[in-house]
C-alpha cells in the first residue's frame, strides 16, 4: 500500500502528464499531499466541502475537472482538465489564497510565542506593494524576519522547463525571483520568501522557514507533530484557493464538474457546482 501523500506514476492520467511531465516529480515531495492527511475538523478549518476535494484529487490524478468551455473572465478555451482557471490573468480570487497563506504563517508564528504584523506599514516594494508580513521581535542573528509569499502554479505553461528539472523546483524559481525583487532591503532586516506550489511542493527556503519555525513551536508547546499540522493548514488554504480558481472560470449559472474521467475509470459521474 503506498502512503496517501505519494502517489506513483503510473496513477496519473496519460494525458496530462504528456502535457506537464513534471507533474510526477512534484507529486513525489511528501508536503505536496499534506491535505490528504488533515482530520476534516470544523474547528480547526479543515475541512473541506465535497467539490474542494473532488478537484483537488482529479488536479492530482490528472482526471477531467469539468466540461470544455469558454472561460468566463477572459474568454480563453478551457479544456476538461479546468487547468487555465489557475493562471487566468482575470481571475481576482488567487489574492484570497495568498491572504490565506499568510494568514497560517501569522498565526503559526504567534503559537511560537512570535508576534508579528501582516502587511507593515513603513515599508514597502519596489513597485509600491507592502510586504506580507513581519516579525516585530528578532528571529535570527538579532533581525526581525520579513517574509513575502507566493503560490506559483505547477502546471503552468510558463514553468513548464522548472517542472521537469526536479521537484520543487518551480517553487524554487519563484523563491529566487522573490529574492532578487528585495536585493535592496535594510541589512537590519532578514527576508524569506515562502513559495507553495499550487499542487503543494515547497521552495527550499520556505521549507527552511517552515522547520525552523517548528523547532520554536515545539520548543515553547511540546507539540511533536507541529510540523505537519503546520503543512496541513497550508496545504489546505493553498487547495481551497484552488478550487475557487478554477470555479471563477466556469459560466455563470449551475454547472457541471466531471469527478471522474470516463477515459480512466470507464465511467463518469457528474455533480452539479452550486
Amino acid at each position: 500500500m503506498y502512503p496517501r501523500y505519494r502517489l506513483p506514476r503510473i496513477f496519473l492520467c496519460p494525458q496530462l502528464l504528456m502535457t506537464s511531465p513534471g507533474l510526477g516529480c512534484v507529486l513525489f515531495q511528501p508536503e505536496s499531499g499534506a491535505w490528504l492527511q488533515a482530520l476534516p475538523v470544523f474547528s480547526l478549518g479543515l475541512r473541506l466541502d465535497d467539490t474542494t476535494v473532488h478537484i483537488g484529487v482529479a488536479l492530482r490524478l490528472g482526471l477531467s475537472v469539468c466540461v470544455p468551455h469558454t472561460c468566463r473572465l477572459c474568454g480563453a478555451s478551457v479544456d476538461s482538465l479546468g487547468l487555465h482557471g489557475l493562471t487566468c490573468k482575470k481571475g481576482n480570487r488567487s489574492f484570497h489564497r495568498h491572504d490565506a497563506v499568510n494568514e497560517v504563517v501569522h498565526r503559526a508564528l504567534s503559537s511560537a510565542g512570535i508576534s508579528s504584523t501582516l502587511e507593515p506599514s513603513g515599508l514597502s516594494c519596489s513597485d509600491g506593494k507592502r510586504h506580507d508580513g513581519m516579525t516585530l521581535i528578532p528571529w535570527e542573528n538579532g533581525k526581525p524576519l520579513l517574509w513575502d509569499a507566493t503560490v506559483p502554479d505547477s502546471l503552468a505553461v510558463s514553468y513548464r522547463s522548472q517542472a521537469i528539472a526536479a521537484t520543487g523546483a518551480v517553487a524554487a524559481f519563484a523563491e529566487s525571483r522573490k529574492m532578487s525583487k528585495y536585493t535592496n532591503l535594510p541589512q537590519s532586516l532578514l527576508f524569506c520568501p515562502l513559495a507553495i506550489e499550487s499542487l503543494g511542493a515547497l521552495g527550499p527556503r520556505s521549507r527552511h522557514l517552515i522547520h525552523h519555525l517548528d523547532r520554536r513551536i515545539r520548543h515553547l508547546m511540546g507539540e511533536e507533530n507541529s510540523t505537519s499540522y503546520l503543512l496541513q493548514r497550508l496545504s489546505v488554504a493553498v487547495q481551497r484557493g484552488n478550487t475557487s480558481l478554477i470555479r471563477d472560470s466556469l459560466p455563470l449559472g449551475p454547472s457541471l464538474t466531471l469527478v471522474a474521467d470516463p477515459a480512466v475509470t470507464g465511467s463518469g459521474s457528474w455533480q452539479k457546482l452550486n
